[in-house]
């Protein structure tokens, strides 16, 4: 019995040594597997991005509009690092465990985020292909901008997190607490989730300067289309690409729906949103095109006390209408070590309603994007030009690394 027990702890040894040493093996392309037993596994892997840049006065790295910040700067930042496990336990059950850590110091020397913190924590129950079952803290199935993995945006800063992540409760990072039901039907040409979440408005919480008095769950409905007869491939995994660099040909339309009724001692109404958008993407000999559109209107959202410093700010208006437009043309073949490709973006917002004083928005992205392996290892240069109805336009540059290991 001694001699099995002790065979069995030089096993889990050569594990731990094994393990040690893929760890510290660099790779740009994968994570590390391991395979704990004959049914489940797990795998490890981080994601790192470097920023470089100007920040023109008047903003701050992550486009709030700042009347206080009277200089220009130049910043090199890290963007989030991030490390997660993912694995199967046993055969229809998998999970993911996701951590960011603070980064994107602001120009003021004031970290966005305080501490390392968990931002997707789930178990997924895979019954069949129509009917899976997501339980935990992950993103809410509403628009596709939620869905979307943001290593995978064609412009690196992505879009403006406060306006189109509006009702949920972990901000800036679309997540949420709660469960979502969601399936593949007819291989993927139809794709349906549901959803209850924690949302923004929990008792006890003050939200833009409010306190709620009773909780109230929120629910999201959001439905997709893949027309698969005209050879397109299905979009089937819960979470997105904006762009798969010409690994398939995709057009999905999708559609959806979400609210929250909010309670104050005062006042109660029920926050709406709703939301229309597509991603194309097609191989063209060495051409890849890429384009996605999107619009969303919100309404009833319990607004602030007062007219905020960033009158954009929609997350602070009791509505507002957000349409976007991206896309990215790439040459698919090697030019010196990596596959070159132009991305573009336009944002628009336009903040309504109480408090009052909003004012619309207009935003333009322009990058040269530089795949050196896919999205695990690229290099990235832009512009971001930030052009509010009132005041002066102002204008970010940034070069960017990614690394997804």
């Amino acid at each position: 019995m001694r001699r099995d027990r002790y065979k069995s702890a030089i096993k889990r040894l050569k594990g731990v040594i094994l393990v040690s040493a893929l760890l510290s093996a660099p790779s740009l392309s994968s994570a590390v597997d391991i395979k704990v037993s004959e049914d489940v596994t797990l795998s490890l892997g981080a994601w790192l991005k470097v920023w470089g840049g100007y920040v023109d006065k008047g903003i701050t790295p992550d486009l709030r509009l700042d009347p206080t910040n009277t200089q220009r700067s130049y910043n090199v930042n890290l963007v989030y690092p991030a490390w997660w496990f993912m694995g199967k336990a046993y055969d229809k059950v998998d999970f993911a465990l996701i951590w960011i850590a603070p980064g994107l110091v602001d120009n003021k020397n004031n970290a966005l985020g305080k501490e390392m913190r968990l931002i997707d924590g789930f178990i997924n129950f895979n019954l069949s292909e129509e009917f899976k079952i997501t339980a935990g803290q992950f993103r809410a199935p509403y628009t596709r901008l939620h869905l979307t993995n943001e290593g995978t945006y064609v412009t690196e800063t992505g879009p403006i997190y406060r306006g189109f992540a509006q009702g949920l409760a972990v901000s800036p990072v679309y997540r949420d607490k709660g469960v979502s039901l969601w399936g593949n039907i007819a291989n993927g040409m139809f794709q349906y989730r549901l959803g209850l979440f924690d949302g923004l408005y929990n008792k006890g919480n003050a939200v833009n300067g409010q306190n709620i008095v009773k909780d109230n769950l929120a629910y999201t409905v959001r439905v997709q289309l893949s027309p698969t007869m005209l050879g397109f491939s299905p979009e089937v995994d819960y979470v997105l690409s904006e762009t798969y660099l010409g690994q398939k040909d995709i057009f999905t339309v999708g559609a959806g729906y979400s609210a929250q009724k909010w309670e104050t001692a005062s006042s109660s109404k029920t926050a709406k949103m709703w939301t229309v958008d597509f991603q194309f993407e097609k191989k063209f000999g060495d051409i890849v095109p890429n384009l996605g559109a999107g619009y969303i209107q919100t309404k009833d959202f319990l607004p602030a006390s007062s007219i905020p410093v960033d009158r954009t700010d929609c997350s602070q208006y009791e509505k507002c209408k957000l349409a976007y437009a991206e896309g990215q043309v790439l040459y698919d073949q090697k030019i010196g070590v990596g596959k070159p490709a132009l991305g573009l973006r336009w944002e628009y917002q336009k903040p309504e309603g109480n408090p009052g004083g909003g004012i619309k928005l207009n935003r333009y992205q322009v990058w040269l994007n530089y795949y050196l392996n896919g999205h695990s290892a690229k290099v990235m240069v832009g512009a971001d030009v930030v052009d509010p109805s009132q005041g002066s336009t102002r204008t970010n540059a940034t070069i960017a690394a990614q690394v997804i290991f």
